[in-house]
């Protein structure tokens, strides 16, 4: 590598008296790593046309290293000893304070980040297969990690109970209007009617379950090869009572009884990267109708002909596999809106399409309800946004593919040819192109400019759809949940974090702070960074040993750690020490920190864990040695690896670097490490599909050579109301609370605390409060009535009280709050005729009334 160094000389020996040092330090190493390059071919050299005799510039070349992530390279300028020895053959610059071995006088210092990795990342285009999440539906041993089908008993830790009920109540929907018209009505002449309806409403029997395509019948286009997807099986029995007429000739209350069974896969086809997926659905329904008519009714040909209709099948085939079959197709398949069906733009008469290679409006196209979870399994939604000040980062995803036709840690199942893989042996699992958008961010697709032109892009063996098809954690188990992220999304997020929104050479980002008084009197520091953060990955992965029957390879290379390395290789400080002190003194720190996260169930965001910090500092300017007199001391003040290094103050006294440091890491480094992992929210599950109500649990961090993951597995969402009271009279009366309707927690678990916050509904102010007095180690809380602020309401005087309970577990954190209204109790208005002779037993006189 050929180097370059700028030579100043403060002294104006001149540039033949100065030697340059030059070392190399691998980033994120610690100053013990670093070593003294060989330089080869090294010569000084004079400014073409220059005049000025104290500078000059040094050329040469050096070795580098190889190894990811990178070095940079540190220079020193020093005194050339051999310029100034003193002795018999060298004498005309002998200068006794420089003669001794070893470099005395420094003349400045300066160093350069050099990335080493895969095809760094110059542009905020997409970056493809770079984004990944998964939902396991394979039997996990314990039967705990299931989120799709139930294996476990629990009906509120997975998709299976409230996807039941939408296909339940889907298809009794759609039974329902199957009812609502005529069975038999040729032409609709009306001359031969048949109509049903149900006896008690319609028994379904349903069950949804992990399989494969192939399982229990063919049907076209189905997927070749070993692959996975969702079975709903069930049965429907209807008691029915038939009636009809024939020429105005009537029978009816005729009984018959119907079963269908039916079987349902869905799958979704990928025909390959920037394909997208396209939800399918085969079933296969067959009925059974048994018509149960009294022996005088066969005297009625009307009765015997309804009797022939239905075991035609008309009630087993239209009504109830015709019902069962437009349910499933509802909830699995797109249709078409009945008003766009009658939009002769269109639609032709016959049904026909008018324009068939135009692609219907979105408004005429309404997705089935199970197909919307397949086909919205939007990373978008589930994908971290990371919340800086007034920056929000998050990573766009732009296409979403299949996954287990992409993996290469295992052979892909054969015949698969990137067809049908959102739901693999494992589950579902997709990755996705993304980008990083941000209002600091570069023009979508655009090239990175301003201060750091490309970002550093760590080599990994794994791919995402690796990780994504693994399902597994560090510890081999299965998680329930996962979401992977390329660590080139995350270094573009550093990079436009640090960068701020300037497009030019300066930066107005995260990094950037401008006299910032420290607790010294006089004392300021100023921060720009060279180098914009980045995740550095593993370098060497350690050897994977697998477990006995352990399955596919659970890790893929590189092996998982629960932290990744962050390092910000080159932060500029300026440091002023002092009144009237004169120009700041300047440094390069640079500092490596282990980030990983846990999981703060109270604000469903990651925690920050930062661990092992190293940092490394060098003067590069300002350095405060006299060089009027004691230029010979300014490399132990200012030199680099010299005890104590950091420059004089203007007393003279060694400049202590304490307040400067852990401004920089603890004011800068660190938060900025915690805020972006603290601003990553994890998105709550209440609510994606009708009737699940679920929580993260288990969340954990990982990451395999610069993939960052969140493992997490689904619990039901624990959370409880609170019950108001009221107990006493007089005096005495108080409004009590207890919590109520608990679900999902157990309150007699060991480490249960509670939290109560009472306040006057009218002030805001807390009251007092005091254990309800029948359960005084119990939960419940209670205030007098006379604590309240008496106020006047629709209903006369009232007191308002607002009450928070906040329950604490173990790794758990829920709330709840009521408002009660007391009102006093007020007796029955009285009977104003009650003082009448007679008035209760009697009715009034007309001149009673109103008395």
């Amino acid at each position: 590598m050929k180097v370059q160094i700028n030579l100043d000389d403060p002294k104006d020996f001149g540039p033949s008296a100065l030697v340059p040092l030059i070392n190399i330090r691998p980033i994120g190493a610690g100053p013990g790593e670093e070593y003294r390059a060989t330089i080869i071919d090294g010569k000084i050299y004079c400014y073409s046309g220059d005049t000025r005799s104290d500078r000059g510039y040094f050329e040469g070349w050096i070795d580098i290293p190889r190894a990811e992530p990178g070095f940079q390279v540190i220079a020193e300028v020093v005194e050339n000893n051999h310029y100034f020895r003193c002795n018999l053959f060298d004498g005309p610059h002998c200068d006794l304070a420089l003669s001794f071995p070893g470099p005395a006088y420094w003349a400045g210092a300066d160093r350069s980040t050099v990335h080493a990795g895969a095809n760094p990342v110059t542009t905020a285009a997409v970056l493809p297969a770079s984004v990944g999440a998964f939902a396991t539906g394979g039997q996990d041993p314990s039967g705990a990690h299931n989120v799709l089908t139930d294996t476990n008993g629990e009906m509120g830790d997975d998709l299976e109970a409230p996807i039941r009920l939408l296909l339940d109540s889907t298809i009794r929907s759609k039974v329902n209007n199957k009812l609502a018209g005529d069975l038999f009505n040729p032409l609709d002449a009306g001359l031969v009617v048949v109509q049903a309806e149900l006896r008690k409403p319609l028994d379904t029997s349903l069950d949804l379950r992990f399989t494969t395509p192939h399982d229990g019948f063919s049907a076209p286009n189905e997927p070749v090869g070993v692959t996975g997807a969702i079975r709903a099986g069930g049965s429907a029995h209807a008691d029915l009572l038939l009636g009809g007429s024939l020429l105005g000739i009537g029978c009816y209350n005729v009984t018959a009884t119907a079963d269908v069974d039916f079987t349902a896969n869905a799958w979704a086809d990928s025909a390959g990267a920037n394909t997208g997926l396209d939800p399918q659905i085969a079933f296969d329904v067959n009925s059974d109708v048994n018509v149960d008519m009294d022996y005088i009714k066969y005297l009625n040909p009307v009765c015997v002909l309804i009797r022939l209709i239905t075991l035609g099948g008309v009630v087993g085939e239209y009504f109830l596999e015709g019902g069962v079959s437009e349910g499933l197709e509802s909830a699995f398949q797109p249709h078409i809106v009945d008003s766009c069906l009658n939009d002769p733009r269109l639609f032709n008469p016959n049904g026909t399409r008018v324009n068939p290679s135009v692609e219907l409006p979105e408004r005429c196209v309404e997705q089935g309800s199970v197909q919307k979870l397949l086909q919205g399994f939007d990373l978008n939604a589930y994908l971290p946004t990371v919340g800086l000040g007034s920056a929000s980062l998050k990573p766009l995803v732009t296409n979403i593919d299949n996954s287990w036709c992409h993996a290469t840690f295992v052979a892909p199942p054969a015949g698969c040819s990137f067809d049908q893989d959102l739901i693999g042996k494992d589950g579902i699992g997709v990755v996705g192109d993304a980008s990083m958008v941000s209002s600091l961010a570069q023009a979508l697709g655009g090239p990175l400019g301003g201060r750091f032109p490309n970002v550093f892009s760590p080599s990994t063996t794994s791919t995402v759809a690796d990780l994504v098809t693994s399902h597994r954690d560090t510890a081999q188990q299965l998680a329930g949940l996962g979401v992977v992220i390329d660590p080139r999304l995350v270094n573009l997020a550093l990079r436009d974090l640090t960068q701020g929104s300037s497009t030019s050479r300066s930066t107005n980002g995260l990094l950037d702070v401008t006299n910032v008084e420290l607790p010294l009197a006089g004392w300021a520091v100023s921060t720009r960074p060279e180098v914009a953060p980045m995740v550095l990955g593993v370098p060497t992965p350690d050897p994977v040993v697998c477990e006995t029957n352990c399955g596919p390879p659970a890790f893929p290379s590189p092996p998982s750690r629960s932290t990744a390395a962050v390092a910000l290789p080159d932060v500029r400080t300026e440091l002023t020490v002092g009144p009237n002190s004169g120009p700041p003194i300047q440094f390069s720190i640079a500092v490596t920190v282990n980030a990983g996260a846990g999981f703060n169930p109270a604000t469903k965001k990651l925690m920050p864990i930062i661990d092992s910090p190293k940092i490394d500092l060098q003067v590069v300017g300002g350095c405060k040695a006299d060089y009027g007199s004691g230029y010979a001391l300014s490399y132990t003040v200012c030199g680099r690896g010299a005890a104590g290094a950091g420059a004089l103050n203007q007393t003279g006294n060694p400049i202590s670097l304490t307040d400067a440091l852990a401004y920089v890491v603890n004011e800068i480094v660190i938060p900025m490490v915690s805020n972006s992992i603290g601003g990553i929210g994890l998105p709550s599950l209440d609510g994606i599909v009708p009737g699940l109500f679920t929580s993260l649990a288990n969340v954990h961090f990982e990451q395999r050579g610069g993939f960052l993951e969140v493992f997490a597995d689904l619990r039901p969402t624990p959370r409880f109301a609170i019950a108001p009271s009221t107990d006493g009279g007089g005096a005495n009366e108080v409004v009590r609370f207890f919590p109520s309707q608990v679900f999902g927690m157990d309150l007699r678990r060991p480490g249960t605390t509670f939290e109560w916050d009472v306040r006057d509904g009218v002030t805001g102010q807390p009251v007092a409060i005091t254990a309800v007095a029948a359960d005084p180690t119990g939960p419940g809380r209670q205030t007098l009535v006379s604590n309240l602020t008496p106020t006047v309401g629709n209903f006369g005087e009232e007191r308002n009280v607002d009450a928070k309970l906040t329950i604490r577990q173990p790794g758990l954190e829920v709330s709840s709050s009521i408002r009660f209204s007391w009102r006093p109790p007020t007796p029955p208005p009285t009977n104003p005729c009650g003082s009448i002779p007679g008035a209760g037993l009697k009715a009034a006189t007309p001149s009673l009334v109103g008395c």
